[in-house]
Formats: structure tokens, C-alpha cells, sequence
């Protein structure tokens, strides 16, 4: 029979980006906004939480989420707090229920922690939520149990211990919280409610059951984790230290290390203490992967170490120091859907609206900024689009930006910030944002003495007010032929000897540098300087253009030759008769043999001499001549940049930035 019947094997949203994309579908189905952060809360991803939290809000004639959901306690007074509004016993839309649910949710947690059971009989439960709605009489045909069950917020389970204490009895249901992280913050809140010192509850009082001196026990991994949340919060406490024994090994051990990372993102804001930093740089120094929680945290508003405090660390380090305390972090930073670096950018790309916290814009754009220091063009990239997008909605944000990154000593940075507000001028092309962001630009980059010396960043920033004056909306605060070229930024100097730079390799203590800039075969030097020097003509713009070699062909011919029939002639059967390999080669093919021509061409070329003038014979032999020589032999089109030159002057200028083997090893 199971041969013939096919089977279906349905996985749900198994992964957390599937979880939160199913959120997000549900949410935009029923016309609500999402909330206010890159990052969705654990509870929205929770089916019953969602679809009540909607109801509640349909009811309440709401199309979005309030601001303000920072942290796990936030969002459960939200989501009860709404359903008490919402309990359909007649009294919807008032506050009158709030209180008795709360007490309600509270009495039954305090129960489950008396017990040291995640349950609580049924009729324990009828009983002890009827008295906290005392006050209020019983709806019709049920009890205060039914309408919060009906509610979501309890369910009725079998009694797992039931049959097994009496085979002949019907076993009572029991009653569950309907999700688990509900159930653990509320037990965990009425366990600390009679706490003085949590230490010695850890130790031999009311906590101790949840641990055996060595690890925690597996059925109260949830409470362990509300714990982790909660000590913080009542007592500025952590976890960690406050269980009985030696810190590194409960650190070690999954449940309370992965706890104490999983609070950091749903505690409150005040709960953080230079402690739960100095904890939590001392899990990142073991394992890169948690560096993922800053990028999180760098989002929210009014958080100790959202974006705001991660700039103050970050602008005032040099690029060394910088690169080696941030850039190597998130270079490190996978790109995969649902990883946090690709969910900050798709969120700031994709998912702006009317309700968007202005301020939640700001500080994802400052981590969006400084993830433009890493060498991963994918990241900085897809970092330059979202800023754009949020530039796009938010105007404000370019001019902030371009302040608080103005000192900034990466050009990276500057270039991409400046690129990305660019091209919200070319999407919105209107009066205000051009505007606004030619002023910016202007001052930023142009009104200053040192222009800095980048060709992209100098591009963006003139093309933002280039555009600005082609509409007609350039502000009388920029002098556009001072934003235009050329510039006074002083001349670069290649003249770096090979000692300069191995002078610079010993004090660096390694050579990484010097052999990919320098040395032959050397990828940067290869793959990056070679091919972006050697379009450059070695020749300073404030100087006539210089001819090409066609260009004083030309010229001699038209000066020279042209007025003279029989110039004409003869230099016409000199180039007949110069070396030609594609004749040759046609001849070849064709199983000829070439012919010599060359005695014609010397006897062509004396009587053309014999017909020249002293200064013009000077003439063909300096501009003319060289056409007929060999391709090798022939002068260069145009003086290029010396690309070895180049080189050495990249790897000298390199490690004056500070690089060295101490600040970034191999």
C-alpha cells in the first residue's frame, strides 16, 4: 500500500531568512507596514504571534507596528496589551482588561516556576485566572481560561503524566503558554520578582534548579535564556558571572555562551554595561562569526552600540588601525540570503516606507559607509546601492553623511559615499534633492584647498553638480568653474627608488606588500596597478595636448609633400614599396614568395631627398622617417606614466599608511 500511495513531505520554513520572508509576505497581505528595523524580532516570525498581533491591530484601524519595539519585553507588552484590548468579551477597544490579563499571564508563569513544570493543570488555571477578573464578571457560556485561549495566548494540551498515574481515570488537560518565549520570560520575570541576589539563587536558592554545577539543564535552555536577558535588565548582572564556578568554562558551554550572544540582541538598550562588553569581546576575539551581533545592533535606535558609537570608534583611527580592527571583520562578512551583512543591505534597498523611522534610516546608513572600507567589491557594491536607496527616500541623510565622514582618510569611503548620492540625483532629478546635494558636494569636496586626489570621488561629486546645472537648480553658494577641472592638487612624483621601498619593508617587518606591488609577477601590481596606470598619458593637462604620431604624419605631408605633384608621387611609391608583413603574409598564404623592395625604396627616398630643402629634409628625418621603420623601432604613440615607476610609488605609499606586520599579520 505505501508503494502505491505517493507521499509529500511538506518542510515549512525551516531557515530564519525563509521565516522572516514569510513574515514579511504575511504582513504585506494584510496592508501593515513592517516594523521599524532591519531585523524582525523572534515573536514575528511566530505564526500566533503574527496573525494576532494583525487582528489587534485591524481592530485598533492601525496599518503599521508603533516605534519603539527595542527588546523582548517591549514587544510582549505590545502583543498583550493588544490582545487584552481585543479579548471579544464586550469590551474591546478600552484598557479595562489590560491590568487582569497582565496578572492573569504573570499568576499562571508563577505557577509553572513554584511547580518547576511548563504547565499548569486546567482546572488550577480556570482557577487562577478567575481570580485575577474577579472584578469583572465571567463572559457568557465560558470562562476567563476560554477567552484568553481564544485569544492565543494559552492552549490546552493532553496531560503527558495523565495515564500513567491512573490507567482508568481521564486524565485533565494542562495548559501551555502558547509560544515558548512568552512562557520563559514570564516565569523567568516571576522567579527574579522574589530574587535580592541572584548570585546566591544561582548558587543554592531559587535558581539553582536550573543548572548541576557544570552545565545547564536541557528543559530550561528557554529560561536560561529569558535569564540571560532579564538579570541584565533588574540587576546590570550577567549570566555568566553569576553562576557558581570558573566564568571561561560556562562560556564554553553552548547554552550559556549562546545565550548570553542571543541577548545582546533582544535586551533593553540600559542593560548593557562596559562588563557585557568586555564579556562580549572576549566571545568575538574567540569566534569572528558573533561580529555579526554590531552589525545588528548598529541599527537600533537609542542602542549603546548601535552606529553612532561604532563611528566614534571607527573615524578617529587611522586606516591601518581601522583596517585592522574593522576592514578584516567584514571583509569576513558572508553575502548569502539571510545573512545579517545582505539583510542590513536588502532592508535599506528594498524595504523603506512612509513609517520608516527616519533616525533607523541614519544609522544603517553610517554602517552601510563604513562597510565601504572593505576590499570585497560584491559588499561594496551592493553598499553603495542601498545607500542610494536610502538617500532616495531620505535626502537629509547625504548632507549628514558627508559631515560626519568629511575627515575620513579613506578614499574608498569617500568616493563610494559620493558615487551613491549621485545616483539618487539621477533617480529623483528634481529641484530638491538637486538642490541640496550640489551644495553639499561642493562644500565637501571642492570648496577646500586640497581637493582630494581621487578621479572617481572628484567625478561624482562634479557630476552631482553638473546635473544640478543643467536643470537649472545649481545654488549661487557653488562656483561651478571652481568644482570644475583642472584642480591644484600637488603632482605626484614618481621617482621612489627600489631602496626606499625595501627601506620601508624593514620597518614594516614584512614584505607582502613590496612583492604584490613591486615585484615581477605580483598580482596588485599585475592585475590592479598595471592595468589602470598604463592608460595614463605622462603629460600635465595644463599643456598643449601632444600629437600623436598619425597626427604629425599628417601634418609634414600637408606642410611638406602635398604642394608638389612629384613629392607626392615618390612618397607614394615609398610606402608601396616599405616592408608590409600582412602583404607578405597574403603572399605566403598563397604559396608566393615576397619580394625585396627594399633597394627601390632607398632609390625612391634619395630622389624625394634631392628634392628637399636642408630644413625640410630635417623635418622627414625627425617626424617621417620613423613610419617606415620596424614596429619595435617606431616611437611611442604617446609618453605613458612609467608603470614600474607606478608600482613602486603604490607600495611606498602603502606602507607610510601605517601597514605593518604588527597591525595586520600575514
Amino acid at each position: 500500500m505505501s508503494e502505491e500511495v505517493p507521499s509529500f513531505r511538506i518542510q515549512g520554513f525551516e531557515t530564519k531568512e525563509e521565516q522572516s520572508r514569510a513574515a514579511r509576505i504575511y504582513l504585506g497581505g494584510r496592508g501593515i507596514s513592517q516594523p521599524n528595523t532591519p531585523w524582525l524580532t523572534a515573536e514575528f516570525v511566530n505564526p500566533l504571534f503574527l496573525r494576532s498581533a494583525c487582528l489587534s491591530l485591524k481592530r485598533e484601524g492601525l496599518k503599521h507596528f508603533p516605534k519603539g519595539l527595542v527588546g523582548t519585553k517591549q514587544v510582549f507588552s505590545f502583543y498583550t496589551r493588544s490582545i487584552a484590548r481585543n479579548l471579544g468579551v464586550g469590551r474591546d477597544g478600552s484598557d479595562e482588561l489590560i491590568i487582569p490579563t497582565n496578572q492573569a499571564l504573570a499568576a499562571i508563569a508563577a505557577e509553572m516556576a513554584t511547580h518547576r513544570r511548563d504547565f499548569v493543570p486546567h482546572m488550577d488555571a480556570i482557577r487562577i485566572i478567575g481570580e485575577k477578573f474577579h472584578a469583572f464578571p465571567t463572559p457568557p457560556g465560558i470562562t476567563w481560561l476560554d477567552a484568553l485561549q481564544r485569544s492565543g495566548l494559552f492552549r490546552l494540551d493532553p496531560n503527558p503524566r495523565g495515564w500513567d498515574a491512573d490507567p482508568f481515570a481521564i486524565p485533565d488537560d494542562i495548559v501551555r503558554f502558547s509560544f515558548q518565549r512568552l512562557q520563559d520570560h514570564l516565569m523567568a520575570s516571576g522567579l527574579l520578582a522574589s530574587v535580592n541576589d541572584p548570585k546566591e539563587a544561582l548558587i543554592s536558592g531559587l535558581l539553582q534548579f536550573v543548572h548541576d554545577g557544570e552545565s545547564i539543564h536541557g528543559e530550561w535552555a528557554g529560561l536560561t535564556d529569558a535569564l540571560s536577558v532579564q538579570l541584565p535588565e533588574k540587576f546590570n548582572q550577567e549570566l555568566l558571572d553569576l553562576l557558581p564556578g570558573d566564568i571561561n568554562e560556562w562560556a564554553d558551554d553552548l547554552a550559556v555562551g549562546n545565550a548570553f550572544i542571543e541577548s545582546l540582541r533582544w535586551r533593553s538598550n540600559e542593560s548593557f554595561t562596559e562588563r557585557t562588553l568586555e564579556i562580549f569581546n572576549a566571545f568575538l576575539k574567540a569566534e569572528d562569526e558573533h561580529f555579526d551581533i554590531v552589525i545588528q545592533v548598529s541599527a537600533s535606535a537609542g542602542h549603546p552600540w548601535n552606529a553612532r558609537t561604532l563611528h566614534k570608534k571607527l573615524i578617529d583611527r587611522s586606516m591601518a588601525n581601522r583596517d585592522a580592527y574593522w576592514t578584516v571583520l567584514v571583509n569576513g562578512l558572508p553575502l548569502g540570503e539571510g545573512d545579517t551583512a545582505s539583510r542590513l543591505i536588502k532592508w535599506s534597498a528594498l524595504e523603506q516606507s512612509d513609517y520608516t523611522d527616519p533616525e533607523v534610516q541614519h544609522l544603517c546608513a553610517i554602517t552601510l559607509t563604513w562597510f565601504l572600507t572593505s576590499s570585497n567589491r560584491e559588499l561594496r557594491d551592493k553598499s553603495t546601492k542601498a545607500l542610494t536607496s536610502l538617500m532616495t527616500r531620505n535626502p537629509s541623510l547625504y548632507s549628514k553623511l558627508s559631515q560626519s565622514f568629511y575627515g575620513v582618510d579613506d578614499l574608498y569611503v569617500l568616493e563610494r559615499l559620493h558615487t551613491a548620492a549621485y545616483g539618487a540625483c539621477c533617480i529623483r532629478n528634481d529641484e530638491g534633492i538637486l538642490r541640496n546635494f550640489a551644495d553639499v558636494a561642493y562644500k565637501a569636496v571642492f570648496n577646500r584647498e586640497d581637493v582630494p586626489a581621487s578621479i572617481l570621488l572628484r567625478d561624482a561629486a562634479l557630476g552631482i553638480i553638473e546635473l544640478a546645472h543643467a536643470r537649472g537648480y545649481l545654488p549661487t553658494t557653488v562656483d561651478i568653474q571652481q568644482a570644475r577641472p583642472p584642480y591644484t592638487s600637488k603632482v605626484i612624483r614618481l621617482a621612489v627608488t627600489e631602496e626606499a621601498v625595501e627601506k620601508a619593508t624593514k620597518r614594516a617587518g614584512d614584505s607582502e606588500i613590496q612583492d604584490s606591488c613591486a615585484q615581477w609577477g605580483g598580482d596588485f601590481g599585475c592585475y590592479e596597478i598595471r592595468p589602470r596606470v598604463s592608460s595614463f598619458v605622462n603629460v600635465s593637462l595644463s599643456t598643449a595636448e601632444p600629437l600623436t604620431p598619425t597626427e604629425r604624419y599628417e601634418i609634414f605631408e600637408k606642410e611638406v609633400i602635398d604642394h608638389c605633384p612629384l613629392r607626392v608621387e615618390l612618397l607614394g611609391l615609398m610606402r608601396s614599396f616599405a616592408p608590409n608583413h600582412f602583404r607578405d603574409l597574403a603572399l605566403r598564404r598563397q604559396g608566393k614568395a615576397s619580394a625585396d623592395y627594399s633597394e627601390h625604396f632607398r632609390d625612391c627616398e634619395e630622389l624625394l631627398l634631392m628634392r628637399l630643402s636642408a630644413k625640410e629634409k630635417s623635418r622627414y628625418r625627425k617626424e617621417y622617417r620613423p613610419r617606415f621603420n620596424e614596429r619595435d623601432e617606431r616611437p611611442s604613440p604617446l609618453p605613458h606614466i612609467d608603470v614600474a615607476a607606478a608600482q613602486l610609488w603604490t607600495a611606498k605609499r602603502a606602507y607610510a599608511l601605517g601597514w605593518t606586520k604588527k597591525i595586520v599579520p600575514p
